[in-house]
């Protein structure tokens, strides 16, 4: 089973899973980071249309 799973993790297949793994995580981080420095924006700032804004584009990111 072992030996199975580390010819799968050498092979291109596993290659490709796993840039899909880091990408994954990547994306989760900045999206994470992302949100973060806009609700710092939102705090410095303190206007609705800030606010609306980030609304808006957490809605086109679905």
């Amino acid at each position: 089973m072992i030996k199975q799973i580390n010819k799968i993790y050498k092979s291109e297949l596993g290659l490709d899973l796993r840039l899909m793994a880091f990408k994954q995580l990547w994306y989760k981080y900045t999206r994470f980071g992302r949100f973060q420095q806009v609700n710092k924006i939102i705090i410095s700032m303190n206007t609705t249309r800030v606010i609306k804004h980030h609304v808006g584009e957490e809605k086109l990111r679905k």
